[in-house]
């Protein structure tokens, strides 16, 4: 390396320790892995100047206070830090009032000497409520006057605690990707029906909870069906709407006789017999009856003061700006698609990609009936899922339903288009290599800002947390190791090209706890990878529980542990949507697909097939030990995944989950991670079997009683 190029690491690499990026990582082997200077410099980029990356320093472009501070209940009273730039005084005069969420108001003032920097301490003694404050701080010096607003959030200590859901110490539940459930009346997609006829029969089998992927609004259009990538993590999934459900369904003659057309009922029913969910099919059936009905619904209740006319107008008061927006932004999706195949905002013509530009709120104003439209299905689809969690208490499970909230939104889709502003360019979320992914990942989704975000009050965070809690009683963060660093990957560049980026996560998971408390949901955080030193005790501080695998749980030794040596505090799953399902694993018909798609050469193939034989032996072996198998008999697959679920049951993990598809023996994966669409399309791939039929199956039923016989 010559002189120029370490002067130049060595800048680049001040820059970053001032910014928040890591230069080197430690990786999940142990080893450290540097990070390249053409990397760094384009994640400093996408930070900018003034790019702190949330760590709390103030910056010189602030004024006098942060725009918005966060403090734990249990650390007040607390110092407040205010600046002054070019004050040149020793001494100031301070006023300080505080303007709390329910309306109160306190004031205080003094007097207090700058140090070097301009910036002075006031000793606060106030502890206000848990909520969202206003203060107000004017400093006088002379004849100038300085004058600063903070938003001073306090939270409490940590999420809502699992033990107020449950009344005992452990608990299980269902785990469900909603897309894949079939039924005799959804339309080839899993629907809110499906999730209440869900949850009556896991109730009466002892469950506490139902988890499902996510409920965010997908793109749709040109394939993208990762739940996991969604347009917004604000507003939710028409297709979810169980269509019999709406209440316009009954009356509305014009539906129910394009329903008896002889073509509409062999389409709907090519639909619900296909293995793979076809999302632009459904929606295009779907959203002809769903039209139909928002016709009828205008009907019945535009200008009268009917029950539902009312909860319409409040559901948009609550919602919106967001939601008209919202609207907005999918009438313009659907028009462009329709022209041109266009399925990303930034393809669309200038004035259009500017959510405030004239040309929008002219095209609102003549399309005011299609815009329309769309807060209904999202009016609609609140009412259902507010509907499927109370039936969901109501049958008894105390937890009810557990959301999912995806880690980003599409480059393409509603939030970017809503606010660019507070979305880092040039980059994208990704992870570190890893065994699912040995060149690491980059997922394509445009991290938010951590400066930005914290200049807007974390509002975006608080909307996407109010929304992935409405109508639930648990919340799953997915990839939650992100509200503590991320891993930024420069756009178009492998995921091992990438760094790790600070987030201001006191804020993060404090505003995480707070909202928890206020909707009463506990928290689940998906914490596999690569995680930072100490997760586990920040985890553990904010009352979030973690996920574990079993078949990560091997000792150093190879040995997988007895149950008592779990942890306590976590899911338990025996697999993810990631990973394949306890009969693929088992037949290691996983390690097969990979080969069959060129993800492992024959070499490959072969050292994973040793390796599996080796996991699969430690595993019957402490099956064994525990009386789960029987001695002297080689198990079978069933005989296998009973014992794991019951092995599962038997560990101090408050939570425990069964995947549906486990249940059902299903065999092909969800989700294949890293892997080119071109060779393998995921988040399609159904049940095979109705959920009624599910419940009905003597095998599926064994493995959900073998969890329910050593929890209940």
């Amino acid at each position: 390396m010559t002189e120029l190029q370490t002067h130049d690491r060595k800048k680049l690499a001040a820059q970053a320790e001032s910014a928040g990026v890591t230069t080197s990582y430690w990786d999940l082997e142990g080893q450290l892995q540097e990070v390249g200077r053409e990397s760094l410099a384009i994640v400093l980029s996408a930070l900018g100047a003034s790019g702190l990356a949330g760590r709390g320093e103030l910056s010189a472009d602030e004024d006098v206070l942060r725009p918005v501070r966060v403090t734990r209940r249990a650390d007040l009273p607390e110092t407040i830090e205010a600046r002054l730039d070019g004050a040149g005084a020793v001494e100031v005069r301070w006023t300080l009032e505080l303007e709390t969420e329910d309306g109160g108001a306190m004031r205080d003032y003094g007097t207090a000497a700058l140090d070097t920097r301009g910036t002075f301490c006031i000793a606060c003694s106030w502890i206000p409520p848990i909520g969202y404050h206003r203060l107000e701080l004017v400093v006088e010096t002379g004849n100038r006057r300085w004058h600063g607003e903070q938003k001073w959030v306090v939270v409490p200590d940590g999420c809502w605690p699992a033990e107020e859901s449950l009344v005992g110490d452990r608990s299980f539940g269902i785990m469900a990707q909603l897309y894949s459930l079939r039924s005799d009346h959804n339309w080839g997609f899993g629907d809110l029906g499906d999730v209440t006829e869900l949850c009556r029969r896991a109730a009466a089998i002892g469950a506490d909870f139902v988890a499902l992927s996510p409920l965010h609004t997908l793109m749709l259009r040109g394939g993208e069906a990762s739940p996991y990538a969604p347009s917004s993590r604000i507003f939710g999934n028409a297709l979810a709407i169980h269509v019999d459900a709406v209440p316009e369904f009954e009356t509305c003659t014009e539906t129910t006789t394009w329903l008896e057309r002889d073509e509409v009922k062999l389409r709907l029913e090519q639909l619900r017999a296909a293995d793979r969910v076809d999302y632009e099919a459904v929606a295009r059936m779907k959203m002809q009856v769903l039209r139909r009905l928002h016709r009828a619904f205008i009907r019945a209740n535009r200008g009268h003061d009917t029950r539902r006319a009312r909860a319409y107008a409040l559901y948009r008061r609550e919602h919106s700006p967001q939601l008209d927006a919202f609207a907005v932004f999918q009438t313009l999706f659907d028009l462009f698609f329709e022209l041109d195949g266009t399925t990303d905002w930034r393809d669309w013509p200038p004035e259009y990609r500017n959510a405030n530009h004239a040309a929008v709120r002219a095209f609102a104003a003549k399309h005011s009936e299609l815009i329309d439209f769309q807060r209904f299905l999202q009016f609609e689809l609140d009412r259902q899922l507010m509907l499927a969690q109370a039936a969901a208490r109501a049958a008894g499970l105390r937890i009810g339903l557990v959301h999912d909230l995806a880690f980003g939104s599409n480059a393409g889709g509603f939030d970017t288009w809503a606010h660019p502003e507070l979305f880092a360019g040039g980059v994208e979320l990704g992870c570190p290599p890893d065994p699912l992914g040995p060149d690491g990942q980059a997922w394509g989704l445009p991290p938010l800002h951590p400066k930005r975000l914290e200049d807007d009050g974390f509002d975006m965070w608080i909307r996407v947390l109010r929304s992935a809690m409405a109508h639930c009683g648990g919340l799953r963060v997915d990839h939650v190791l992100g509200l503590a660093r991320q891993f930024w990957v420069p756009h178009g560049s492998p995921g091992r090209e990438g760094t790790y980026v600070q987030v201001p996560e006191g804020a993060l998971l404090g505003i995480l706890a707070l909202e928890s408390h206020r909707a009463r949901v506990l928290v689940i955080g998906e914490d596999l990878g690569t995680a930072p030193e100490g997760m586990d005790k920040l985890l553990a501080k904010w009352r979030i529980l973690s996920t574990r695998l079993v078949p990560f749980a091997r000792d150093h030794d190879g040995a997988f542990p007895p149950p008592g040596h779990h942890d306590q505090r976590a899911l338990l799953l025996a697999t993810t949507h990631d990973l394949p399902t306890l009969a693929a694993w088992w037949r290691g018909e996983d390690l097969a697909l990979r080969r069959r798609l060129d993800l492992l050469n024959d070499e490959g193939l072969a050292q994973g097939q040793v390796a599996r034989r080796d996991e699969i032996k430690a595993l019957v072996e402490r099956l064994l030990a525990e009386g789960l198998l029987p001695g002297g008999v080689a198990p079978t697959q069933q005989t296998f995944i009973e014992a794991v679920h019951a092995y599962m049951a038997r560990t101090p993990a408050r939570l425990v989950g069964v995947w549906l598809d486990d249940a059902a023996s299903e065999r092909q994966p969800a989700n294949l991670p890293g892997v080119a669409p071109d060779k393998f399309r995921p988040w399609r791939r159904r049940l095979r079997a109705s959920i009624q039929a599910i419940f009905r199956d003597p095998i599926a039923l064994a493995t959900l009683r073998a969890a329910a016989r050593e929890r209940t």
